[in-house]
C-alpha cells in the first residue's frame, strides 16, 4: 500500500490523482508548499518523505522485503518486519542493527525442534521429535518453531511449519 501511495506521487501519475491545494485547508496548502518546494530544490518529484515523517513503518509478509528499498526511498525510513502466524499473533520483531528478529517471549510458549530431529521425524512418521527451548538452542541452527498459545488465544499446540536460523 505505502508503495501505490509512493506511486502517485510521481509526475508520471495522472493529474485527476493528485489532490488540489484548495482542498487541503491553510495548514495543509502551507505543508505542501514547504514540501513541492524542498523537491524542487532537490530538482526531484515529491515524495511523501516531504510531507511526511513517521516514526516507525511496520509491516510484514513477502512483499515487505521486496518494497523496502522503495518504501525507504519514498517514505525516508525502511520497514520493520514482524514474525506473525494466525494462531498466535506478532510472535517476534525486526531487530533494526542486524536485520534478524527477536521473539516476544510473552506472547506464547516456544519450542523448537531441530532440523536433525525432523530429518528423523520425516523418515519415521511415528517418531516424536524431541523440542529446544528458547534459552536451549544453539547459535547457527534451524529450528521448526511449535507455539502453545495461552494468551487471548484459544489454549492450543501448534507446529507453524516455519524454520528459523538463530544467530
Amino acid at each position: 500500500i505505502l508503495n501505490r501511495i509512493s506511486e502517485r506521487f510521481s509526475n508520471a501519475a495522472p493529474r485527476s490523482h493528485k489532490t488540489g491545494v484548495r482542498q487541503l485547508g491553510v495548514r495543509g496548502a502551507a505543508r505542501y508548499v514547504r514540501a513541492r518546494a524542498r523537491a524542487m530544490l532537490e530538482r526531484r518529484d515529491l515524495l511523501p518523505k516531504d510531507l511526511w515523517a513517521p516514526t516507525s513503518i511496520v509491516g510484514w509478509g513477502l512483499d515487505t522485503r521486496a518494497f523496502s528499498q522503495q518504501i525507504n526511498e519514498f517514505w525516508g525510513r525502511p520497514p520493520f518486519e514482524i514474525y506473525a502466524v494466525t494462531e498466535a499473533g506478532v510472535m517476534g520483531l525486526q531487530y533494526r542493527p542486524n536485520g534478524g528478529m527477536a521473539f516476544i517471549p510473552d506472547g506464547c510458549f516456544y519450542e523448537f525442534i531441530p532440523e536433525s530431529e525432523l530429518d528423523a521425524f520425516h523418515a519415521d512418521p511415528d517418531y516424536v521429535p524431541r523440542t529446544a527451548l528458547l534459552d536451549e538452542v544453539s547459535s547457527g541452527q534451524a529450528y521448526e518453531a511449535v507455539i502453545t498459545s495461552f494468551d487471548e488465544m484459544p489454549f492450543v499446540r501448534y507446529r507453524t511449519g516455519h524454520i528459523v536460523r538463530f544467530s
